[in-house]
């Protein structure tokens, strides 16, 4: 019987300090979660709204409706985009600079397209071609103006 006692006795220590280990983890665990979630609580500053990101703007339409489309026609928009580096490619053999710089509206017209039905829409692409847009257009009008002289 004595015996008994002694096997029980350090059993009922090594139970006990099993029992404090892990509480201690359990607190320790608990505490932590804790901190972090007060320190998730602070509140953020919120950004303001930029041009791209606001809700109902130009841009934001503009990349809606392009991805709708990207998901509808994926065929149709790789045509489009390789008509647009072929119109590139066809540009560079022109002679004349009015025709070379009527295909560069086209192409930059393709490329804008192509860059907007992309998922996600690839908006850099797009800013720049409409520039080459703006540009190709001034030239074109003005080889135009100076033509109807003649």
């Amino acid at each position: 019987a004595h015996r008994c006692r002694s096997v029980t006795g350090p059993s009922r220590a090594l139970a006990a300090t099993q029992r404090r280990t892990t509480l201690r983890s359990a607190i320790l665990r608990r505490t932590a979660a804790l901190r972090r979630t007060s320190t998730d609580a602070t509140p953020k500053k919120e950004k303001p709204p930029s041009f791209h990101s606001e809700k109902g703007g130009v841009v934001e339409n503009m990349k809606t409706s392009a991805t709708r489309n990207a998901e509808t026609l994926p065929a149709l928009n790789d045509l489009v985009g390789l008509a647009g580096f072929g119109l590139i490619t066809v540009q560079w053999l022109m002679d004349d600079v009015l025709v070379l710089r009527s295909f560069g509206l086209a192409s930059c017209a393709s490329m804008i397209i192509f860059n907007l039905c992309r998922k996600p829409p690839v908006m850099l692409p797009v800013y720049f071609n409409v520039l080459f847009i703006a540009v190709n257009g001034y030239f074109v009008a003005r080889i135009m103006d100076e033509r109807r002289d003649i």
